[in-house]
């Protein structure tokens, strides 16, 4: 092969060098998993077929086989073990995939060709060319934003939907407790109405009270027993709601008893302080006020939605930059070619570019100006929730 050739084999090598990265999904997920501790003080792991798996099977077991499930571990056990939840998860690794995609340089294009004279037999006339996208490498460092903007989103959101789930969690497991705790008590009260209608049986056959009031017992005790039907169907639809937040099957559906409801506050907690509503002299609005706008400050700055949806608006900024760009510089290939003809060896460049007659790029800045309008209203939408959520918990507060 003559000294040209040689010449190209440099250049093969760094292209394959750039192509030679790979895809770590959990580093992708270490932001997520630190925020969800920071914020529960609980983790959470990402199943993806390795040993962490059965480190994570064997914790929830463990969780469960307690005497009694507290509502912390509930909690856990439905970050480790809820499969919608790890479906979400999903979203980072695929969002961590499009980052290393996008810096990837398109794979060259190689060919290959030969001729023979039809005249005469002597040797074939060979050639051989190779070419890539020359504009790929302009483009690489907008495409990395793009998709470093996505990953952060899908981050973002999927951290948000690990908290919901938590705070749901909470919810399922005290809603679980209060069906429970009821049911002890409708079982309790149909004893008592038991225990007296039999009395009032009794004291009736003595003849020492009217059959009216054998009677109002009677309904007493057979309002309990519907009442206690009741709280049975309750208390296992709210079993039933905590153990698909859980996500749990088989067995393990089968909770044991949960931890007792913590005894109510005192009447006094909830007395709220007179100067409250008193206005600040030299500001001219009122304490109430000032907390108010305090919690909304920091509920805009805490909000996981709020921060997904911006990054979305930054990436598809980005976005319609690049399909601009892409749109007005045309695919360029560029490489080099090598040929033998009658014994010997040509080489030179060898350059494509395609000609936008048809497809000018004004169909992807289209669709690119439309999704970032949407992702706007959607980050303006985020912000009127998030912005009234804390005025309602202010008010709540407050009261």
């Amino acid at each position: 092969m003559p000294a040209a050739a040689f010449r190209i084999l440099p250049v093969l090598a760094l292209l394959l060098a750039a192509g030679c990265t790979s895809v770590r999904t959990q580093e992708a997920f270490e932001p997520v998993a630190d925020q969800v501790a920071e914020r529960t003080g609980t983790r959470v792991e990402w199943a993806t077929g390795t040993a962490d798996d059965e480190r994570a099977t064997r914790a929830v077991r463990s969780l469960l086989a307690a005497d009694t499930l507290t509502s912390d571990a509930a909690v856990q056990v439905a970050l480790l073990g809820n499969r919608r939840l790890r479906a979400d998860f999903e979203d980072v690794g695929v969002a961590q995939a499009d980052l290393v995609q996008a810096g990837l340089l398109s794979n060259p294009v190689f060919g290959a060709g030969a001729s023979w004279a039809l005249a005469e037999s002597h040797a074939p006339d060979l050639a051989f060319d190779v070419a890539f996208d020359f504009l790929d490498v302009f483009f690489l460092p907008l495409r990395r934003r793009v998709a470093r903007s996505l990953l952060e989103q899908a981050q973002a959101r999927v951290t948000g939907q690990v908290l919901g789930l938590a705070a749901r969690t909470r919810v399922a497991f005290i809603q679980a407790q209060a069906a429970d705790a009821r049911l002890g008590m409708e079982r309790r009260l149909v004893q008592t109405t038991q225990t007296s209608y039999q009395a009032a049986r009794l004291l009736r056959e003595a003849g020492n009270i009217p059959a009216a009031d054998v009677l109002a017992e009677q309904a007493r005790y057979e309002q309990a027993r519907l009442d206690l039907a009741a709280a049975v169907g309750q208390s296992v639809e709210r079993r039933e709601a905590l153990v698909r937040m859980m996500g749990l099957f088989g067995s393990d559906a089968a909770l044991g008893p949960l931890a007792p409801l913590p005894p109510a506050p005192a009447i006094d907690d909830f007395a709220g302080s007179p100067t409250d509503v008193v206005p600040d002299a030299q500001t001219g609005t009122t304490q109430a006020a000032l907390r108010t706008e305090e919690l909304t400050r920091s509920a805009l700055d805490a909000s996981l939605d709020l921060q997904a949806a911006r990054l979305g608006v930054m990436a598809y900024a980005q976005r319609l930059g690049l399909a601009s760009g892409e749109a007005l510089l045309p695919a360029l290939h560029a490489g080099g070619e090598i040929e033998r003809e009658e014994g010997e060896w040509e080489a030179g460049p060898h350059v494509e570019i395609a000609l936008p007659l048809f497809d000018m790029g004004q169909a992807r800045r289209a669709r690119a100006r439309a999704e970032l309008r949407r992702r706007q209203a959607l980050y303006y939408a985020v912000g009127v929730y998030v912005r009234s959520a804390a005025r309602t918990l202010a008010q709540r507060v407050a009261v």
